[in-house]
């Protein structure tokens, strides 16, 4: 329903859609005319209610999400957003969202459960990925003030794992390879990936998110052959990574030595 009350519209409205297309969101912003204009035409009144939103499909970018769902509350400078469901690269989303008079405040909890890898990492992170395995993920992130610099606010923690697999292909993995490959210590000690490719027993990484950067306090690899771990961080203000890498190929002895008994 939609009633006028005064200088208000008042909403009470069940919106539902096989496919929304979330690109156009920005498009459908009123211009802003010009004074003249605005001096005759006054203030445009406000909006008040809620919109419970049910779409099967909604699209952003390359990302789909499958369902949406979230019932948004307009009061008059502001909006709620209250995130129910949403699936996206196979992770489960809820939460909600405040904005008010130029201030925001997000808060958004995430998780994945037994979820093949593969579609995974290839939506959220690279598409230049080839592996297999079982993961699992979870974690919650926040941010809050200016709406235009909420990205640079943001706080929260991510744990993830993921169980029997092989990397077949992933970039840096390979590039890590190829380098190690020249050098004097461990020349001749890997094969390329694209031969044999990096068979794990598991993967795990933990994360935490510090104003516009995602800082990985720890990964660590337990492969059959190797083993690796790493620590740095993503920077998205800058676009760019900084990581420090740990190889240790010499597997037999870690096995020998993990057999050896306690006296």
């Amino acid at each position: 329903t939609v009633g006028l009350c005064k200088r208000d519209i008042r909403l009470d409205l069940d919106l539902s859609a096989d496919l929304l297309d979330l690109d156009i969101l920005p498009k459908l912003r009123p211009a802003g005319g010009n004074k003249a204009e605005k001096k005759t035409l006054g203030s445009p009144p406000a909006v008040n209610g809620t919109i419970r939103l049910r779409a099967k499909e909604a699209v952003y970018r390359d990302y789909a999400i499958i369902p949406l769902n979230a019932d948004i509350g307009l009061k008059r400078g502001g909006v709620r957003i209250d995130l129910t469901k949403a699936i996206a690269c196979g992770v489960s989303a809820n939460g909600r969202f405040l904005q008010h008079e130029g201030k925001a405040d997000l808060e958004l909890n995430f998780e994945a459960s037994e979820q093949p890898i593969e579609p995974m990492v290839k939506c959220a992170v690279s598409k230049d990925v080839r592996m297999t395995g079982t993961a699992t993920l979870k974690g919650r992130v926040g941010a809050a003030g200016n709406s235009a610099r909420l990205l640079q606010n943001f706080h929260g923690n991510i744990k993830a794992a993921a169980v029997n697999g092989r990397i077949a292909y992933a970039k840096y993995v390979a590039l890590i390879f190829d380098f190690l490959n020249v050098t004097e210590v461990f020349r001749g000690k890997f094969n390329s990936m694209s031969q044999e490719g990096l068979n794990y027993n598991s993967i795990t990484a933990a994360a935490h998110f510090e104003k516009d950067q995602l800082v990985i306090d720890e990964a660590v690899l337990d492969g059959t052959s190797v083993d690796m771990s790493a620590s740095g961080s993503i920077n998205f203000g800058r676009k760019d990574l900084d990581f420090i890498v740990l190889v240790s190929p010499i597997k037999t002895g870690n096995v020998l030595i993990q057999s050896l008994p306690i006296v």
